[in-house]
């Protein structure tokens, strides 16, 4: 095995910036005249004011990615539950495994879920994955019924595009319902 050697590549070698070293602004902005400093920007959604309301943000982990939402592996290891938190859960009266609806604050969409009480999400915030639940394609056979449980994230959403990255935001505002 080969020793550790210091003070050659890539440890002495200028970054790929035009200074060669770590920049805090976007060369990118700054070449389209726009401010090349980052920014806080209010979200593009309504945020949460009532008790009843929460962020539903969402996301993935190394086992729910959008090729296991299509195995059979789905059925046994994704979680199509929306997380909550346990001090919300209390005040909301809900507990584990009960069905709760969430309306979407901007576009009013509505669907039912199963909640999962845990301390893995913040306080005024749910947690959905982003991949799995909430199919509503006619083509899901009854071998495949599980993919209809949960909600799909993007349902809530405003639909509407960052400026200058282009990203679609896919967090949301929701108003839980106990069911």
């Amino acid at each position: 095995m080969k020793k550790k050697s210091y003070g050659v590549k890539p440890h002495r070698t200028a970054l790929g910036t035009p200074t060669g070293k770590v920049e805090i602004y976007s060369i990118t902005a700054l070449r389209s005249r726009l401010d090349p400093l980052p920014d806080n920007r209010e979200p593009l959604y309504t945020r949460p004011k009532a008790p009843d309301e929460f962020y539903l943000v969402n996301g993935k982990d190394d086992i729910v990615s959008s090729h296991l939402a299509f195995t059979h592996n789905a059925k046994y290891l994704g979680d199509r539950a929306v997380w909550m938190n346990p001090k919300d859960a209390e005040r909301l009266g809900v507990k584990d495994c009960d069905e709760v609806e969430l309306g979407g604050i901007d576009n009013g969409f509505k669907a039912r879920a199963r909640v999962r009480v845990t301390n893995r999400v913040r306080e005024g915030v749910l947690f959905a994955y982003a991949f799995l639940g909430g199919r509503r394609s006619s083509l899901i056979t009854e071998q495949f019924a599980y993919l209809r449980e949960g909600v799909n994230p993007q349902w809530f959403t405003t639909g509407k595009i960052e400026p200058v990255v282009g990203s679609a935001p896919t967090n949301s505002t929701v108003r839980v319902r106990r069911l």
